[in-house]
């Protein structure tokens, strides 16, 4: 018994000597090693941090798991799950095929061999309006919310723009990629769509790489077009790149409704369920899982087999929904509590000076472009018409927020200055209540917003259909009964996915 309080006490103060550790790393500015970015530097040292003492907790108190990774298991809340899957089977397994569609769109009827011609009209208007409603209000609050290095243009068209394409040929351009996006989604779902968007912004990531190269090889070093292409990637980490506690809250309501949907359609299939629990990495908790009895899971019909696997998705939508609408109730209460008119206006911020440059030293990250040549700029089109107009070696008067500053122009008539738009929202509204001494609707804010965001991207990601992903053994299923594509087709499709991931990661080297 001595033994046993003496090793929870040591695992205990491990814990807090991390946690100690963890919120000093967090906090302060990493020096660059060599040639690795500070940023690099930072995560690696937290991740080896949270290695060691997710190590030596695991060995001290005899727990599953490996390299860092703790699993904790529980029977309690198995029954309440069972509860759940009883009170109406059949809400239960139309939620799931409601799930499908959105999820795969027209090639759900290829999961299902007997969809309700009902749910299948209902869950396709229901895609639509997530597509056309939803998705646009997540994507400005992954960018001010989820950390980021910034493009020169935003995210997309920003390789064509730095390019030299016409504004004409950039509207017809996005307009294509909209409507090939759209259409990808009506045919495969959220799934398809994300596909189709992961590989769009692995071709501009592409392009930027090589163009570099090429000019790299005609004796020319021009990082400008690699400065022209954010990250379309990144881990997800509370304290890193996402705010620490309301990041940790956010995480565990995907991770719970996430698993529980899992538990409760196996229970509705009668699947039974071994265990429940938390993985943790040292002191983060990461995931979260229902332990169902795998080889009945994979004795039951495929159809069975599907609705279980997409639920966690579903799950992680809808709730989506669910925040989102908890957010707007929100953000209309603090503005009819706090009365603002800065709403929506909009100006043009510096996200980085090219090296070299006549800007370089002058303009920094930061400063708000109020005008460019006795141009007024509050938009990056009023930007881009005024920059424009500039010539080799001409003098650039330039007004920032910070002062007015005047610069000479290179042969190529530019200043070096990478910007990029930005809309007043509600995230500067909370900052500024925040910086008057009222911080709590900034944390009310962040947990509700990050709770909206993290559900779509990871209810989205989960039905990839690449290994350990629920899509996987959904498209799979599908492949093996319906021989639709071969295993070849799958593997191909699975490693396209994941090289593409790989090179949405490629500009956290040069930003």
């Amino acid at each position: 018994m001595k033994h046993r309080t003496a090793t929870l006490l040591l695992a205990f103060l491990i814990a807090l000597f991390t946690a100690a550790d963890f919120y000093y790393l967090v906090n302060y500015n990493l020096p660059s090693f060599l040639f690795i970015p500070a940023l690099f530097v930072k995560v690696f040292s937290i991740l080896i941090l949270l290695l060691a003492c997710g190590s030596s907790i695991q060995r001290l108190l005899g727990l599953e798991g490996e390299y860092g990774l703790m699993l904790i298991r529980t029977k309690k809340g198995l029954d309440i799950l069972d509860e759940l899957a009883r009170a109406n089977p059949q809400l239960w397994r139309t939620f799931a095929d409601f799930g499908t569609v959105l999820g795969f769109g027209l090639c759900s009827i290829f999961i299902f061999k007997q969809l309700p011609k009902k749910t299948f009209i209902f869950s396709m208007v229901g895609l639509l309006i997530f597509s056309q409603l939803i998705l646009p209000a997540a994507a400005p609050l992954i960018l001010e919310l989820i950390s980021l290095p910034a493009s020169s243009q935003g995210i997309g068209l920003s390789t064509a723009a730095a390019s030299g394409a016409s504004d004409s040929t950039l509207a017809l351009l996005s307009a294509a990629l909209f409507y090939m996006v759209f259409l990808s989604m009506l045919v495969g779902g959220l799934a398809l769509a994300g596909i189709a968007g992961l590989a769009l912004k692995t071709f501009t990531i592409l392009f930027a790489v090589t163009a570099f190269l090429s000019a790299l090889v005609g004796g020319v070093h021009n990082t400008g077009i690699l400065a022209t292409e954010g990250p379309g990637a990144a881990p997800v980490l509370p304290g890193i790149n996402l705010p620490f506690f309301e990041g940790i809250l956010a995480l565990a309501v995907l991770l719970v409704v996430h698993e529980s949907a899992h538990g409760i359609l196996a229970r509705v299939e009668k699947i039974p369920l071994k265990s429940a629990g938390i993985v943790l990495f040292g002191i983060i908790p990461i995931g979260a899982f229902i332990d169902p009895d795998e080889k009945k899971l994979q004795k039951a019909e495929q159809e069975k087999q599907n609705r279980v696997l997409v639920a966690g998705s579903t799950a992680n939508l809808v709730t989506a929904v669910i925040f989102l609408v908890f957010l707007l109730f929100f953000q209309s209460l603090m503005l009819a509590a706090y009365p603002t008119d800065k709403m929506g206006t909009t100006y043009v911020e510096v996200v980085g000076t090219l090296n070299g440059s006549s800007a370089q030293g002058f303009i920094t990250p930061g400063m708000k472009i109020l005008a460019w040549r006795g141009s007024r700029v509050s938009k990056v089109s009023d930007f881009v018409s005024a920059a424009n107009g500039t010539k080799a070696c001409d003098l650039v008067q330039v007004v920032t927020d910070s002062g007015t500053f005047m610069l000479r122009a290179g042969t190529d008539g530019k200043v070096g200055v990478s910007v990029l738009e930005h809309t007043y929202g509600f995230s500067d509204y909370v900052g500024e209540l925040s910086a008057r001494g009222k911080h709590w609707p900034g944390f009310v804010f962040n947990f509700l917003a990050l709770a909206f965001i993290l559900n779509i991207l990871v209810g989205i990601v989960n039905l990839l259909p690449i290994p350990a992903f629920d899509g996987n053994r959904i498209v799979s299923g599908m492949v093996g009964e319906k021989k639709i594509f071969g295993a070849k087709a799958m593997d191909l499709i699975a490693a396209f996915i994941v090289l593409a991931f790989l090179a949405n990661l490629l500009p956290w080297l040069w930003t």
